[in-house]
Protein backbone atom coordinates (compact mmCIF):
# COMPACT_ATOMS: atom_id res chain seq x y z
CA UNK A 1 0.00 0.00 0.00
CA UNK A 2 1.57 3.54 -0.82
CA UNK A 3 1.90 5.87 2.22
CA UNK A 4 -0.69 8.63 0.48
CA UNK A 5 -3.39 5.56 0.71
CA UNK A 6 -2.44 4.95 3.91
CA UNK A 7 -3.07 8.23 5.27
CA UNK A 8 -6.68 7.47 4.21
CA UNK A 9 -6.71 4.82 6.38
CA UNK A 10 -5.40 6.22 9.33
CA UNK A 11 -7.46 8.87 9.15
CA UNK A 12 -10.62 6.25 9.52
CA UNK A 13 -8.74 4.47 12.41
CA UNK A 14 -8.03 7.38 14.03
CA UNK A 15 -11.83 8.49 14.02
CA UNK A 16 -12.60 5.01 14.67
CA UNK A 17 -10.95 4.92 18.11
CA UNK A 18 -11.72 8.67 18.70
CA UNK A 19 -15.50 7.56 18.58
CA UNK A 20 -15.15 3.91 20.59
CA UNK A 21 -13.37 6.05 23.41
CA UNK A 22 -16.46 8.10 23.76
CA UNK A 23 -18.89 4.94 23.46
CA UNK A 24 -16.48 2.94 26.17
CA UNK A 25 -16.62 5.54 28.42
CA UNK A 26 -20.53 6.32 28.09
CA UNK A 27 -21.12 2.21 28.99
CA UNK A 28 -18.55 2.70 31.89
CA UNK A 29 -20.25 5.41 32.97
CA UNK A 30 -23.90 3.60 32.50
CA UNK A 31 -23.21 0.00 33.80
CA UNK A 32 -20.04 0.11 35.94
CA UNK A 33 -20.39 3.01 37.80
CA UNK A 34 -23.98 2.30 38.92
CA UNK A 35 -22.76 -1.65 39.19
CA UNK A 36 -20.05 -0.50 41.89
CA UNK A 37 -22.63 0.88 43.95
CA UNK A 38 -24.66 -2.39 44.24
CA UNK A 39 -21.35 -4.52 44.74
CA UNK A 40 -20.32 -5.98 47.90
CA UNK A 41 -17.42 -7.94 46.83
CA UNK A 42 -13.95 -6.05 47.47
CA UNK A 43 -12.27 -7.72 44.51
CA UNK A 44 -14.95 -6.69 42.12
CA UNK A 45 -14.69 -3.36 43.48
CA UNK A 46 -11.45 -2.96 42.98
CA UNK A 47 -11.44 -4.27 39.82
CA UNK A 48 -14.04 -1.40 38.84
CA UNK A 49 -11.91 1.00 40.01
CA UNK A 50 -9.22 -0.44 37.91
CA UNK A 51 -11.15 -0.16 34.92
CA UNK A 52 -12.03 3.35 35.91
CA UNK A 53 -8.33 4.44 36.31
CA UNK A 54 -7.27 2.63 32.97
CA UNK A 55 -9.94 5.23 31.54
CA UNK A 56 -7.88 7.93 32.68
CA UNK A 57 -5.32 7.44 30.58
CA UNK A 58 -6.92 6.95 27.22
CA UNK A 59 -6.47 10.90 26.38
CA UNK A 60 -2.64 10.18 26.40
CA UNK A 61 -2.84 6.72 24.32
CA UNK A 62 -5.06 8.59 21.88
CA UNK A 63 -2.53 11.02 21.31
CA UNK A 64 0.45 8.80 21.40
CA UNK A 65 -1.62 6.78 18.55
CA UNK A 66 -2.38 9.53 16.44
CA UNK A 67 1.33 10.85 16.35
CA UNK A 68 3.07 7.32 16.41
CA UNK A 69 0.96 6.35 13.39
CA UNK A 70 1.47 9.39 11.41
CA UNK A 71 5.33 8.95 11.84
CA UNK A 72 5.21 5.65 11.43
CA UNK A 73 3.40 6.34 8.27
CA UNK A 74 6.48 9.01 7.09
CA UNK A 75 8.68 6.36 7.77
CA UNK A 76 7.32 3.92 5.73
CA UNK A 77 7.00 6.40 2.92
CA UNK A 78 10.78 6.98 3.76
CA UNK A 79 11.44 3.42 3.49
CA UNK A 80 9.07 3.05 0.16
CA UNK A 81 11.43 3.13 -3.43
CA UNK A 82 9.08 5.65 -5.08
CA UNK A 83 8.70 6.22 -9.24
CA UNK A 84 8.08 9.90 -10.09
CA UNK A 85 5.29 9.07 -12.09
CA UNK A 86 3.50 8.17 -9.22
CA UNK A 87 3.60 11.28 -7.24
CA UNK A 88 0.06 12.62 -9.35
CA UNK A 89 -1.61 9.86 -8.20
CA UNK A 90 0.04 10.59 -4.55
CA UNK A 91 -0.78 14.12 -4.66
CA UNK A 92 -4.67 13.02 -5.81
CA UNK A 93 -4.96 10.62 -3.00
CA UNK A 94 -3.60 13.68 -0.85
CA UNK A 95 -6.25 15.74 -1.85
CA UNK A 96 -8.92 13.53 -1.29
CA UNK A 97 -8.11 12.68 2.10
CA UNK A 98 -7.86 16.58 2.63
CA UNK A 99 -11.22 17.04 1.65
CA UNK A 100 -12.71 14.11 3.53
CA UNK A 101 -10.99 15.23 7.23
CA UNK A 102 -12.84 18.08 7.51
CA UNK A 103 -16.55 15.56 7.26
CA UNK A 104 -15.10 13.23 10.04
CA UNK A 105 -13.92 16.25 12.33
CA UNK A 106 -17.40 17.76 11.76
CA UNK A 107 -18.78 14.48 12.88
CA UNK A 108 -16.79 14.30 16.12
CA UNK A 109 -17.42 17.48 17.06
CA UNK A 110 -21.41 17.02 16.46
CA UNK A 111 -21.43 13.83 18.16
CA UNK A 112 -19.14 15.45 21.73
CA UNK A 113 -21.71 19.09 21.15
CA UNK A 114 -24.96 17.67 20.85
CA UNK A 115 -25.50 14.37 22.04
CA UNK A 116 -25.10 12.48 25.18
CA UNK A 117 -21.64 12.57 24.55
CA UNK A 118 -21.20 16.10 25.48
CA UNK A 119 -20.55 15.10 29.20
CA UNK A 120 -17.63 13.19 28.31
CA UNK A 121 -15.16 15.43 26.23
CA UNK A 122 -13.89 16.95 29.64
CA UNK A 123 -12.31 13.60 30.29
CA UNK A 124 -10.42 13.67 26.73
CA UNK A 125 -9.39 17.27 26.14
CA UNK A 126 -6.36 15.91 24.29
CA UNK A 127 -8.75 13.68 21.58
CA UNK A 128 -11.20 17.16 21.32
CA UNK A 129 -8.14 19.32 20.45
CA UNK A 130 -6.95 16.78 17.76
CA UNK A 131 -10.34 16.55 16.64
CA UNK A 132 -11.19 20.27 16.40
CA UNK A 133 -7.30 20.48 14.05
CA UNK A 134 -8.26 16.90 12.31
CA UNK A 135 -7.88 18.41 8.63
CA UNK A 136 -4.28 20.54 9.70
CA UNK A 137 -3.08 17.25 11.62
CA UNK A 138 -3.44 15.04 8.04
CA UNK A 139 -2.21 18.33 6.11
CA UNK A 140 0.78 18.40 8.26
CA UNK A 141 1.45 14.40 8.03
CA UNK A 142 0.41 14.02 4.47
CA UNK A 143 2.80 17.03 3.36
CA UNK A 144 5.58 15.64 5.24
CA UNK A 145 4.44 12.00 3.70
CA UNK A 146 4.40 13.22 -0.31
CA UNK A 147 7.77 15.60 0.65
CA UNK A 148 9.61 12.34 1.88
CA UNK A 149 8.22 10.09 -0.64
CA UNK A 150 9.45 11.93 -3.53
CA UNK A 151 12.21 14.02 -2.15
CA UNK A 152 14.94 11.12 -1.25
CA UNK A 153 18.27 11.46 -2.66
CA UNK A 154 18.75 8.84 -5.49
CA UNK A 155 22.05 6.52 -5.55
CA UNK A 156 23.18 4.70 -8.59
CA UNK A 157 26.91 6.61 -8.97
CA UNK A 158 30.29 6.77 -7.46
CA UNK A 159 31.14 8.87 -4.57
Amino acid sequence: MQPATELFVIMIVIFLVGICMLFATYMKDNILVPMKDKLSNPRAINVINNIEFAFTTLDQVFLFVSVGLGLASVLLAYMTPAKPAFLLLAVFMFAITLLIVPTFANIFQDMTEKSQFSAYTTNYPITVYIFHNFPLFFFAFGFMIVIVLFAKIRGGGDV
